[in-house]
């Protein structure tokens, strides 16, 4: 299941990848509004600052989070519909996920 695309490239500042955050504050006009998180524990208040100020001033918000270059990357059709590839601890503690058992 190792798939992806590769976008990075060596920027400004030794930084890797896309500015999103700058793409999004680029925006003009529309105002967007992006921020940028590097620890687990600044996620939580970043999506919540970013659903408060889209719903404050009506535009889009982004809240990026960098990763190590190989991570996990949960997907799924919605937010209540994640596959995790590998097992985690939900919230609770229990652990979660795993690739399912194939026929």
């Amino acid at each position: 299941m190792d798939f992806g695309v590769d976008i990075s490239y060596e920027g400004p500042n030794d930084s890797l990848g896309i500015d999103f955050v700058g793409v999004m504050e680029a925006m003009g006009a529309m105002g967007a509004m992006g921020r940028r998180v590097r620890r687990p524990e600044e996620i939580e208040s970043a999506l919540e600052w970013a659903a408060r100020t889209s719903e404050e001033r009506r535009v889009p918000a982004l809240v990026e989070v960098i990763v190590e270059r190989e991570t996990d990357a949960a997907m799924g059709l919605s937010i209540d519909e994640i596959n995790e590839f590998e097992p985690t601890e939900d919230r609770t503690g229990q652990i979660v996920g795993g690739i399912p058992d194939r026929d």
